[in-house]
């Protein structure tokens, strides 16, 4: 297992191949929340696979249309889950790839940030 976390969006593959996952801060009292929650960001190696693609096309598209929830399991030692944040309501709002580079041995990302309705944390 490369990673001790698995990244779950309604509609793509039951692990999506993330490799890098950054939340944002909570604030606890809604009142201190206001507008700018903050984004979800998720990387992983580009790949051939289209389907992140799409979803952020189709937002772009349709802006609102393309809202899905998002599991973020994180995994203890025996690859039991240990926490859990559900983000509702997530929709892609900006899209980005490394730089490409010949004279690099480096691995092209892409990263996708999501606005989100609400996150939720489940214990084990």
């Amino acid at each position: 297992m490369a990673s001790r976390f698995l990244v779950s969006i309604d509609g793509l593959d039951e692990d999506a191949g993330f490799s890098a996952v950054t939340l944002p801060p909570l604030p606890a009292v809604a009142a201190e929340r206001g507008t700018a929650e903050g984004r979800v960001v998720l990387r992983r190696p580009a790949s051939g696979d289209a389907r992140l693609i799409d979803w952020w096309q189709a937002e772009r598209a349709k802006p609102g249309s393309g809202r899905r929830d998002v599991a973020i399991t994180l995994l203890d030692g025996a690859g039991r889950p240990a926490l859990r944040w559900r983000v509702k309501g997530a929709r892609p709002v900006l899209l980005s790839h490394g730089a490409l580079d010949a004279e690099s041995n480096a691995v092209l990302s892409e990263t996708v940030e999501l606005a989100f309705e609400g996150i939720e944390i489940e214990v084990g």
